[in-house]
């Protein structure tokens, strides 16, 4: 088939790209023309360019359309945040004709916002760390340090800040909301899955082994455990969910916690690796079509060498440091050993991966701050802004109105 992907920036869009180009499909992105963590890969064709997602993403979904309408694209596949722009524009996309894979817009808004998701998933029982909701108002007399203070509309990596005391959380304006979420040990897993209107078709878990850039996974481990698995359960089912649902758990004691929750896509290689194909199942959704997946195979280690270089480099670590984490992912020794690499694997000719491994290790050795323009470039090419979500909601609105 021929697919576009809404990102061609992310390291789940490479990841996808990959899979699906493995598979023998012919795969094009939105965006994602710079040199960056998800460049260098035959894995993707065209890259086109395109208005920037974050804040006009009513103007990148009618730019989006068109693009795969001329194209004659099989499917248009959400990989990142753009699922938020799909659904709420959900009449453009059913006159476009263009086939794609996004939750009803009234479902999603239960989850896209972090101040929303936590009434979500309080009023589906869902466990989570001791979560508040606090005003501009309540920041001023905030006494429980340290925590986690959470934008409302941001990605992971911008917008969550571990403030350790009052002057190291985030200022916001007169009626503004942050979600403040106290710090909880315990190692953190990945959940993924994929409905088709409320059944569950695929779904997968892991944990993050080692912390790379940006908080990301480097290393993952895939896990076969139910608990982890449940709270997608309760939550697809009651949303009804269509696409790709997704949380980070904390595994604590007392069982798991989920600290987010993510109405998209993440990183799908690791439950590749595992045997669940999450892709097959979110594509087969977009065709309304339900392809079951089995249960994951557990101890399956996979890693992103890239990842776990940029997450060197952003720890201080010294430049023989980060050359001897080069030395062994590429050798598959230490903590490599048995481990399958997932962002830029070289096999089936894709020399492209070892050129950009080795550009990339080359410019982190000379230049560890380097990292910083590797990843934010990535992030801020799809992260939905607050202005982007305003509008998408009024969008919405707008059209239930009418």
């Amino acid at each position: 088939m021929k697919i576009l992907l809404t990102d061609g920036s992310s390291l789940a869009s490479r990841q996808t790209a990959g899979l699906l180009h493995a598979g023998g499909h012919r795969v094009d992105t939105l965006g994602g023309t710079g040199f960056g963590l998800a460049a260098m890969t035959r894995a993707i064709g065209t890259r086109y360019r395109i208005t920037p997602y974050g804040r006009d993403p009513i103007t990148w979904v009618q730019e989006a359309l068109r693009i795969a309408q001329d194209g004659e694209y099989d499917v248009l596949l959400p990989t990142q945040e753009q699922a938020a722009a799909l659904s709420a524009c959900a009449d453009l996309v059913e006159d476009s004709g263009v086939r794609t894979v996004v939750p009803p817009f009234a479902a999603l808004r239960k989850l896209q916002d972090k101040v929303s998701a936590a009434a979500t998933l309080a009023e589906f029982g869902v466990d989570t760390p001791a979560t508040h909701i606090v005003t501009a108002e309540g920041i001023q007399t905030w006494d429980r340090f340290p925590i986690y203070a959470k934008q409302p509309v941001a990605t992971g990596s911008t917008g969550v800040v571990l403030a350790r005391n009052r002057a190291e959380l985030p200022s916001i304006a007169s009626g503004e909301e942050l979600v403040m979420q106290q710090p909880t040990a315990g190692q953190l897993v990945m959940a993924q899955s994929v409905w088709r209107h409320g059944e569950l078709v695929a779904a997968h878990a892991n944990e993050r082994l080692a912390e790379g850039s940006g908080g990301g996974a480097s290393r993952k481990r895939s896990l076969a455990r139910d608990d982890v698995l449940a709270p997608l359960h309760r939550i697809g089912s009651e949303l009804r969910w269509h696409g790709a649902l997704c949380a980070d758990l904390i595994l604590t004691s007392d069982g798991p916690l989920v600290i987010d929750v993510n109405p998209r896509l993440v990183e799908p290689a690791n439950a590749a690796a595992s045997g669940v194909d999450l892709l097959g199942a979110l594509m087969a959704a977009a065709f309304d079509q339900a392809a079951p997946q089995p249960a994951s195979i557990p101890e399956v280690r996979t890693h992103q060498l890239l990842l776990a270089l940029t997450g060197a480099a952003d720890s201080g670590s010294s430049r023989r440091r980060i050359a001897a984490e080069a030395v062994n992912g590429v050798l598959r020794r230490g903590p490599y050993r048995g481990s399958r690499e997932e962002l830029t694997p070289v096999r089936g000719g894709e020399w492209r991966s070892a050129a950009l491994l080795a550009a990339i290790t080359a410019t982190l050795i000379a230049r560890p701050s380097a990292w910083r323009s590797l990843t934010n470039d990535t992030v801020s090419s799809y992260a939905l802004s607050p202005e982007g979500w305003a509008a998408l909601v009024d969008y919405a609105s707008e059209c239930d109105r009418t």
